[in-house]
């Protein structure tokens, strides 16, 4: 007798949940934590510290890691933590006039972002691993074409002597790379002949130009030998040419696009790098970057007609058909490094310079966008992009490709991250959703700010500039600009909502300036000790407190009177910089960066309830409580750590020691985290990265794995991590699902199925992962798709046909992607089995003799773990009188066929399992 199923099933989930209650064990309760209490400490009286707040340790709920990194700069949000040293440096530009958009090639990362040449906003971005050299845009298939190189063999003295180049293919609508064709060179910018379908890309180092086929799978169909060190391609449609810039050898040559062959060559200035053609004239215009000049080129007959002096080396050329112009962008030639740069205008009908735009960079690339009537010119060494009117020959915009990010707030009503930057005086403003940049808020200085939730607005502190700047979040624009006293240094900010005030710290002062948000005027000063550093809201006891840096007190103000209320002296040599407020524990935490020390004081009894020390050297730029978690964070700057690591410390406020160190910084370059924002309806944690001109968005990390297959419900179960723990999913029906609490990196695990009723399939998320490791980067999700046991069988049983009669049973899997092809299957005896996969659903359909139909004729059928019977009926048709054997012919009487009865024969049955099921099943099914 077979197994009972439902008793089986029943003993494993018995099983499994025993163990599951063994391994895990019942986890304690946590006693209530007890409040502190006392009377408020007069002014001037000292107190001192004492051990430990004395409340039970509570672990954090989910580690904390860099889900992702912002590049503030351009846009970019890259998976998990990145370093990005220096900012982005723009290299090449190419116009795609068909979506507004400008492409730059960048680096660090390598990559191309994409300016909106509407608002001059960078609003997307795509990667890659090798360094731009080259652009062009074919307007007609909407491709951009990257030309990309990376060195295959580098000499520590004698430099690269290896090249591997590539003109990667971008699909500008998708936004992604759609194809790759290797040039074995380093390729330079590049031409498109539309008419014959062909892309021309100088390859320096080789001397030549490679021809791609644009129409035959963007093929690499010739190699033309041109002059020495060629640099830069031009298309000349009336001609059929192609005209290519030959740095090493001072001339032009002239490529043949029907024949890929080169056909003349044309003598111009030193060091030819740049060219553009002037369709209105049907002349060249060649930058000769050694001679600082220009050489004008006559295609019809290629002969120099014209040569423009300039002030400076030529970098980049642009055609203004409109107005009959040429765009000369250059740089001032100076030692060590060029200091400013100009954009020359010149007249095509005369040859002539008509007009100048004075920058204060040297210039490089440009690109010429006529639906806007505007020049984008990059900045060689600053990493922006300056957007130039031709019309006012002045600079109207700037598109930034680094910051320095010092402060960061989150503003709850719009779902915004505001970013001050003081470098440029720029508020950066961001989307939490999208990560896009919405906005930027220009500023005299930008320094610390704050989140007014009850008018709406952020203040932003000015620092040398004397005043505070009030931005509201509707129209992303300075609506006030409060004045302090002559001589302020306004600095730390902290919101009292109950009053609808800001409090400004004025270090110079040694005063506190109380701004009301409604007239956005300063209302009380209020004189504090030496030196005011840091600021933070009681939420409490509507008191705001204040660390002095050099008398090692904290101040507290009431914001009802506006005065000094109490005072708390903390440990001699103490210099408080940062404050935060913890309502959970109702304790204000202070740095003391002098001593690598946070004290924690009781706001009911004034008290420091207890000292947590910090590794030796630790550096704290940042406070937060995190609300979503009931815990304080603090940046450091790992260089001054034990660590090599620029860190997020997480401090479990139930006991206060350091649960967590998160890295914000890859590597031990330093990334000097500052600014601390939450985002409270998502948990995520910003941090501004200063050096890196990032924000680390830093979230729980959870890894699941979702099962997908036959049956839902079955058990089965995922191991893995560090330390090793096995997750279990053995409640059938209820989940489907398994997760583990990991940080970003390699995660090893395996998956094991109970019973070995399943088994898996494939495995698919993010990075393609393999059947024993998946890449963790932030919440990471794992579809395991499962299969079949193969070896179960499905039986059909026969009733009804004479002895000895051939029926066939054809099965097919329901679902596409079924474990089996369309099987037939036939006997001469009652029965007909197949072996198939344990929760397979099949589609049947059952053909007998002729005479008889089947009932039923088609249908579906599933496989239980224990096999499957299905009864099928033979009947003869309606009308007739069918043969009872087959094997005989029948005889003719009357005009009725007669057969002849016969023994009916023992069934025959393929070997193995019958498949028939045992008790009351198995009598209904026959």
């Amino acid at each position: 007798m077979g197994a009972d199923p439902v008793l089986t099933r029943t003993l494993l989930v018995l099983l499994v949940g025993a163990a599951l209650l063994f391994l895990g064990g019942i986890a304690p309760s946590t006693p209530a934590v007890a409040s502190h209490g006392g009377p408020a400490v007069p002014v001037g009286a000292s107190v001192p510290a004492v051990s430990s707040l004395g409340a039970p340790a509570v672990g954090p709920d989910r580690p904390l890691i860099v889900n992702s990194t912002e590049v503030l700069a351009n846009g970019t949000v890259v998976p998990g933590n990145y370093y990005n040293p220096d900012g982005q440096t723009p290299t090449a530009l190419a116009l795609d006039a068909g979506q507004g958009t400008i492409f730059a090639a960048t680096t660090s990362p390598y990559g191309l972002v994409r300016i909106n040449d509407s608002t001059d906003l960078i609003v997307g971005n795509v990667t890659q691993d090798n360094l731009t050299t080259g652009l062009a845009f074919d307007a007609a298939a909407s491709e951009l074409f990257d030309g990309v190189w990376n060195c295959t063999d580098l000499n520590s003295s004698l430099g690269c002597l290896g090249y591997s180049g590539f003109v990667n293919v971008l699909n500008a609508t998708l936004g992604r790379y759609v194809a790759s064709v290797g040039v074995n060179g380093t390729p330079r910018d590049m031409a498109v002949d539309p008419a014959d379908g062909r892309l021309f890309v100088p390859l320096s180092n080789r001397d030549c130009v490679a021809v791609i086929d644009l129409r035959a799978n963007d093929s690499l169909v010739a190699d033309v030998p041109v002059g020495i060190d060629p640099w830069a391609a031009v298309y000349d449609p009336a001609t059929g040419d192609v005209y290519v810039a030959n740095n090493g050898s001072g001339n032009v040559t002239v490529v043949s696009a029907a024949t890929a062959s080169a056909v003349a060559d044309v003598g111009v200035g030193v060091g030819p790098t740049s060219l553009v053609y002037d369709p209105g004239t049907g002349e060249i215009f060649v930058g000769n970057s050694g001679s600082n000049n220009t050489s004008v080129i006559l295609a019809s007959t290629n002969l120099v007609v014209a040569t423009v002096g300039l002030a400076g080396s030529p970098t980049g050329l642009s055609y203004d058909g409109s107005a009959g112009e040429i765009f000369v962008s250059w740089d001032r030639p100076r030692v060590p490094y060029p200091v400013g740069g100009n954009v020359s205008v010149l007249s095509d009908a005369t040859d002539t310079v008509v007009g100048n735009v004075t920058t204060s960079d040297p210039m490089g690339a440009s690109v010429f966008d006529p639906a806007r009537n505007e020049l984008f010119v990059e900045d060689l060494y600053q990493g922006f992009v300056d957007v130039v009117s031709p019309s006012s020959e002045a600079v109207v915009a700037t598109v930034l490709f680094s910051t320095w990010p010092i402060d960061v707030a989150f503003d709850t009503g719009r779902g915004e991250v505001f970013v001050t930057d003081p470098a440029d005086s720029n508020v950066t403003i961001l989307s939490a959703a999208s990560g896009w940049e919405v906005a930027r808020v220009a500023l005299v200085v930008g320094g610390p700010l704050v989140y007014d939730a009850g008018r709406a607005q952020v203040f932003v502190a000015g620092g040398y500039s004397d005043d505070v700047s009030v931005i509201s979040d509707a129209t992303n624009s300075v609506t006030a600009t409060i004045a302090l006293a002559n001589g302020s240094v306004p600095g730390a900010l902290a919101y009292d909502p109950g009053r609808g005030e800001v409090f400004v710290a004025d270090s110079n002062a040694s005063a506190v300036s109380v701004i009301n948000d409604t007239t956005d005027r300063v209302v009380a000063t209020v004189a504090v000790g030496s030196e005011p550093d840091a600021l933070a809201y009681d939420a409490r006891t509507h008191d705001v407190w204040v660390g002095e840096a050099n008398s090692s007190v904290v101040d507290i103000l009431s914001d009802a009177t506006d005065s000094v209320v109490a005072h708390v002296s903390l440990s001699a040599g103490s210099n408080v910089s940062l404050l935060t407020y913890d309502p959970r524990r109702n304790a204000m935490y202070a740095d003391n960066g002098n001593l690598n020390l946070i004290d924690v004081i009781s706001d009911r009894t004034y008290r420091v309830v207890t000292k947590l020390f910090l590794p030796r050297g630790t550096n704290v730029n940042g406070m937060l409580y995190d609300t979503a978690r009931s815990e304080v964070l603090f940046t450091d700057s790992g260089l001054n750590n034990a660590s090599t690591w620029d860190t997020l410390g997480v401090i479990n406020d139930a006991d206060n020691r350091i649960v967590q160190w998160v890295p914000t910084g890859p590597d031990s370059r330093g990334a000097a985290p500052s600014g601390l924002a939450e985002d409270p309806a998502t948990g995520t944690i910003y941090v501004a990265n200063q050096y890196q001109g990032t924000l680390s968005l830093v979230t729980p990390s959870t890894l699941t794995f979702l099962y997908r297959g036959p049956q839902p419900g079955w058990p089965w179960s995922v191991t893995g991590g560090t330390p090793v723990s096995t997750q279990n999913d053995t409640f059938y029906g209820a989940r489907d699902q398994v997760s583990f609490l990991a940080p970003n990196g390699l995660f090893q695990f395996s998956i094991s199925v109970l019973a070995n009723f399943f088994g898996v399939v494939k495995i698919t998320g993010p990075g393609d992962p393999t059947q024993t490791s998946v890449r963790v980067e932030g919440p990471t999700t794992v579809v395991v798709t499962f299969g079949w046991l193969i070896g179960t069988s499905l039986t059909f049983n026969e009733t009804g046909l004479p002895p000895g009669s051939v029926w066939n049973v054809s099965i097919a899997p329901t679902l596409a992607s079924g474990p089996a092809p369309a099987t037939n299957g036939s006997a001469g005896g009652t029965s007909i089995s197949f072996t198939e996969p344990t929760g397979a659903s099949f589609r049947f359909q059952v053909s007998g003799p002729a005479g008889f139909r089947a009932v039923p004729s088609k249908g579906t059928v599933s496989i239980p773990p224990f096999g499957e019977s299905k009864a099928i009926r033979f009947e003869p048709y309606p009308g007739k009188l069918a043969s009872r054997a087959s094997g005989l012919p029948p005889v003719a009487l009357g005009g009725v066929n007669l057969a002849i009865p016969v023994a009916r024969p023992v069934s025959s049955r393929p070997p193995g399992r019958s498949g028939l099921r045992s008790g009351p099943e198995a009598a209904a099914a026959r």
